[in-house]
């Protein structure tokens, strides 16, 4: 999924066909943070809480640098 300016919130789920991981096609959730639903916030929360987790971890990168 992606997070955009902390104000949406596209997921999506995988799939799985002959034993491999199927990203695509996959429709997207398109959530606003404006929703007043709580599992909607919960989501919000969770989704930012494992970014900020995985950052200060610092042990493996969640994206690729640009450094060669």
């Amino acid at each position: 999924g992606f997070m955009v300016n902390n104000s949406a919130l596209l997921l999506t789920l995988t799939g799985i066909k002959n034993r491999k991981l199927v990203g695509a096609p996959n429709p997207y959730w398109r959530l606003l943070k404006t929703s007043t639903s709580k599992a909607i916030g919960h989501l919000f929360t969770a989704y930012s809480d494992w970014f900020e987790y995985y950052w200060k971890r610092k042990s493996k990168p969640v994206w690729p640098t640009t450094e060669n």
